[in-house]
């Protein structure tokens, strides 16, 4: 629990405090779980704080010095937070939801799991920040700065405000180094070092991975299933008509089929329902063929027909990508020869 003594002393108000941390600078402040919502603690210092678990939701904390401070698991919600200093700041699983952050400077933060949902981050500076598993919706970023940041798996949606945000570049992995004990970020892009995102690029990036859906093949694909199961799902739309945007085969095997859907649309919903029907195709076409296999005079004919099918088939999804004029696929190599894939 907080030190009773300087819970009690912060509490004397911002002048106290900040004269007594300057008269002693080296003493360590603790302030585990302290109960300080709705505080004043504007422009006060809480550099190298220890406020885990803390709750200063509805708090203003506008112009403190955050600086170094362990703020995990810290209830920041609805806490106002302008131009506060949170530079190298641990905030893992901090909630910061409604929360202000104004201009407030975030460069190398820990942020991994916070929630910034409904949060204000206007000419925030989040320069090389961790932002791995952040929970953003509906979060406004107008103007912020995110060069060098990492988003892995981040989560954001079509109420996310990204307008003129400043991003030269950016990571989509991270590491941690066991050996020199600290963090990496893989993954750049734009990948080419010597190149940077133009005005706009990062808004336009990530805006549009909102209304696509990515359904990975790791084993090849059943042509014949995938485009009857496709065109069930246009039927079911509800959300406007669902499009292949791109086919893509990578280079280490598994084949991407980029489905282009309307924002507002439950990717979860399109995916799930997607393979549900598609591994049902899949299973009634093995029964078949373990049927013909019994019939050993008509399986090399019948397995014949899948391939001819199969390959038509292929010429029908490349012709609904062309649609787009967008498709990128390099199918070198590629099988389409009897159908036993499936998503793992």
């Amino acid at each position: 629990m907080a030190n009773p003594e300087q819970l009690k002393k912060l509490k004397q108000g911002v002048e106290i405090w900040n004269k007594w941390r300057k008269r002693n600078p080296n003493i360590p402040i603790d302030l585990l779980k302290a109960n300080l919502r709705d505080a004043n603690l504007s422009g006060a210092n809480l550099s190298g704080a220890d406020l885990f678990d803390a709750d200063l939701s509805s708090a203003n904390l506008n112009y403190a010095d955050l600086r170094g401070a362990h703020l995990s698991g810290t209830d920041f919600s609805s806490a106002n937070l302008r131009v506060a200093d949170l530079r190298g700041t641990d905030l893992s699983s901090a909630d910061f939801s409604s929360a202000d952050l104004i201009g407030a400077d975030l460069r190398g933060a820990y942020l991994f799991d916070a929630d910034l949902s409904n949060a204000q981050l206007r000419d925030a500076n989040l320069s090389k920040t961790n932002l791995i598993i952040v929970k953003a919706f509906a979060t406004n970023f107008r103007g912020a700065t995110f060069t060098g940041a990492c988003i892995e798996d981040w989560h954001i949606d079509s109420e996310t405000n990204l307008d003129n945000v400043i991003c030269d570049y950016i990571y989509l992995k991270f590491n941690w180094d066991y050996d020199k004990k600290k963090h990496k970020f893989l993954k750049r892009r734009p990948a080419d070092p010597n190149r940077n995102f133009r005005s706009g690029d990062f808004a336009n990036l990530f805006q549009q991975s909102l209304s696509t859906v990515d359904l990975i093949f790791f084993h090849g694909i059943d042509w014949q299933a995938f485009l009857t199961t496709f065109q069930e799902l246009q039927r079911e739309s509800k959300n406007g008509e669902l499009s292949v945007q791109a086919i893509e085969k990578k280079r280490d095997g598994p084949f991407v089929i980029r489905v282009d859907a309307t924002a507002s649309a439950s990717k979860e919903t399109i995916e799930a329902s997607f393979w549900s029907k598609y591994k049902s195709l899949l299973e009634a076409k093995d029964q078949e063929i373990k049927l013909l296999s019994q019939k050993k005079a008509f399986y090399p004919q019948k397995i014949e027909v899948i391939r001819k099918n199969n390959t038509k088939l292929l010429g029908i999804i490349k012709a609904m990508a062309e649609k787009e004029n967008i498709i990128k696929y390099d199918l070198g190599g590629a099988s389409f020869n009897g159908g036993f894939a499936g998503k793992d």
